[in-house]
Parts: structure tokens; C-alpha cells; sequence
């Protein structure tokens, strides 16, 4: 799915960076990984017109190498871009009626112009949306550490890689342009499941009265009736209804772990939804299991070694309550460690 880094700054694990050299990690900068994460957050694909075909752009996704390359330096304002695709992009272009794409390289100045004549159909909307000039130049020295993976399908032809290297202030204008105007694909993550106690009663021992009970002690429990608690807090109130059934006696209450549960539930829906929103997950990184015997775990000591059933050149599993969301790569993060995700959120 998107191409999102997640940072885990992990001191221990960061430490051990430099064994892990044979494994060339993608290294990436943790002073842009924000920036990077908001190019990355999935979106509609773009459909519109060019040359008289339609065209489509897909934001985002996992980069994939190109090979041989050719490079289109764009400005945007004062800010630039490299638009990196395919040596045989422009003639598959070029070749679809209307299509006007310069092929040969002359003088560099004069090329850029023909380039930029060539675009306008494409270049005049997005200086609309930006409020700044876009246009095509014949080189850059600008530094460049953000890219972005485009898609791009012209009329029939076939679907063309093509990567946006940008200058930090150039990446930040596109990701407040993706938020603005392009439609976010966020689909639900369905292989998230909570697990909601239904609680009969409670009771409150000391760890001397818990170690005393014995078959056959009878517990007294607080007449609170049944209760729905979720992360150790409570949700709503219920009443038994029938067997192995539960009525609510009121809403779902959802809870921001970091501010008290309020006493009444949110009157709408929408802050319903908000509020629910703030529950914290830890994702967690797995890059490998082990199955042992409650045995093999009370013989664990400092110096133990476990072999795990993937090895760290390999893909790791990202989890949420026990349950696979996704998968993705390790990646160098500064001088820590990182997820580049391949895909997320599937059942």
C-alpha cells in the first residue's frame, strides 16, 4: 500500500545499527520524516486531460527503481523539483495523437522551453491551485531530499513510474496541496479488533486474600450490575438480558485516555467518532516469533539467544491487539530504526 515510514526510537536497537551494515538498510532522515509521512497519506487517484486523452495520477505508493532515466527539472516559485521517469516514457507519450512532447535534446535552455510549451495543458491548473509560477527550467543544484512515487497512465498506453525529488520547502507546498485538494483514500482498518470485557461484578482483594481463596470460597461482588470495560475502563452500563445476552442501559462511552472519562456520553455522533479516535495503539514491529513452553520461558536468562522464524533481510509484521495490519521493511531512520510500510490496514 503507501509508501510511510514509522520511527521507532529504540535506543537499544539503534545502538546495534552498525551490525546490521551487511543488510543495507534505506537510510532516511528523521528531520523530514513528517514531511515524508504527509506525501505518503493515500489518496484518489487524479484523473484528467492532456493532449486531448485522458490521463490518470496515482499519488504515492511503494517507489519502485527506474531505470534508464531521464530527469525534468520543474521550479515552483523559488522551489525545486526533478521529475525523474523511464527513458522510454516521452516517446510512449509522444506518440498519442495530439501529443506535441519534444523528443531530440538540443540546447538545454530551448529544450526546457519546449518542454514547458508542451506541458501547459498540465502546468496552467496546478499554477492555479499553488498561486505560484510553475515552470520548466534546464538544471538545478538544489538539494533534494524528499521524493514521492508517482503513477501516471496516458489514453491506453501503460501504466509509467515516475519519482518527484523535492527540495524540503518544494515537498511542503505538494503535501499542503494533497491535503487541500486531493480526495483521501482512507479505508477502515478492519483487521483491528478490540476485545470488550463484560464484567458481571468486581471485587477488590489484597494479594494476601487472593492467595487464600481456595475451590469452593464464595466471592462478594459490588452490586454495580454488568459493565462493559475496554483498556480497563469503563464503556457503559448493562443489565443481563437473557442467556449469554447484555442490555445496554446507555451509549458507548468513548474515552481519550489522556483526559478524564467524562459523565455523560458526547450528545453527537460526530464527536462520538472524534473522541474514539484518540484511543492510543502500540503498533508494534515483529520481525520475528518464537514459540516456547512455559518451561523453555522460566529458563530464559541474560545471554539467552532465540532463533526467529524471519530473519531481518526479510519483510516484518506490523501488529495491533495481537493481529497482523500490515507488513513492511526496516529502514535507517537518522541513527535509529524504522518501518517503510508495504502494505497496512488488510484483512
Amino acid at each position: 500500500m503507501n509508501h510511510s515510514i514509522l520511527y521507532l526510537p529504540t535506543e537499544p536497537i539503534s545502538r546495534s545499527i552498525e551490525n546490521l551494515a551487511p543488510l543495507m538498510l534505506e537510510s532516511y532522515d528523521v528531520e523530514w520524516l513528517a514531511l515524508h509521512n504527509r506525501l505518503h497519506v493515500p489518496c484518489e487517484t487524479w484523473a484528467g486531460q492532456f493532449a486531448g486523452q485522458g490521463i490518470q495520477i496515482r499519488w504515492g505508493g511503494v517507489q519502485t527503481p527506474i531505470e534508464p532515466t531521464q530527469s525534468l527539472m520543474l521550479w515552483l516559485g523559488d522551489e525545486c523539483l526533478r521529475l525523474r521517469f523511464a527513458s522510454n516514457t516521452l516517446a510512449q507519450w509522444a506518440a498519442q495523437p495530439n501529443a506535441s512532447l519534444p523528443l531530440k535534446a538540443f540546447d538545454p535552455e530551448l529544450d526546457a522551453l519546449l518542454m514547458e510549451l508542451a506541458l501547459l495543458e498540465l502546468l496552467e491548473p496546478l499554477e492555479g491551485l499553488f498561486g505560484l509560477p510553475l515552470q520548466v527550467r534546464a538544471a538545478s543544484s538544489a538539494m533534494f531530499v524528499l521524493s514521492l512515487g508517482l503513477t501516471v497512465a496516458l489514453a491506453d498506453t501503460p501504466e509509467q513510474a515516475l519519482q518527484l525529488d523535492m527540495t524540503p520547502g518544494a515537498a511542503a507546498l505538494i503535501a499542503d496541496l494533497l491535503r487541500a485538494h486531493a480526495q483521501p483514500l482512507l479505508d477502515e482498518v478492519v483487521a483491528i479488533r478490540f476485545c470488550l470485557a463484560v464484567e458481571a461484578g468486581h471485587s477488590w482483594f489484597s494479594l494476601a486474600e487472593l492467595r487464600s481463596l481456595v475451590p469452593g470460597d464464595v466471592v462478594m461482588l459490588a452490586a454495580s450490575g454488568v459493565r462493559l470495560v475496554l483498556n480497563d475502563v469503563l464503556q457503559a452500563q448493562g443489565e443481563h438480558h437473557s442467556d449469554r445476552k447484555v442490555r445496554l442501559l446507555e451509549a458507548l462511552n468513548p474515552v481519550n485516555p489522556n483526559m478524564e472519562n467524562p459523565m455523560n456520553p458526547p450528545d453527537e455522533l460526530s464527536a462520538v467518532n472524534e473522541t474514539w479516535n484518540e484511543l492510543q495503539l502500540k503498533l508494534v514491529c515483529q520481525i520475528g516469533t518464537v514459540d516456547l513452553s512455559l518451561a523453555q520461558v522460566q529458563q530464559l536468562g541474560a545471554g539467552s539467544v532465540l532463533p526467529l522464524t524471519t530473519g531481518l533481510h526479510d519483510t516484518v509484521d506490523l501488529m495491533i491487539n495481537g493481529r497482523c495490519v500490515g507488513r513492511g521493511f526496516l529502514v535507517q531512520v537518522g541513527d535509529g530504526l524504522g518501518v517503510r510500510l508495504q502494505s497496512f490496514a488488510k484483512p
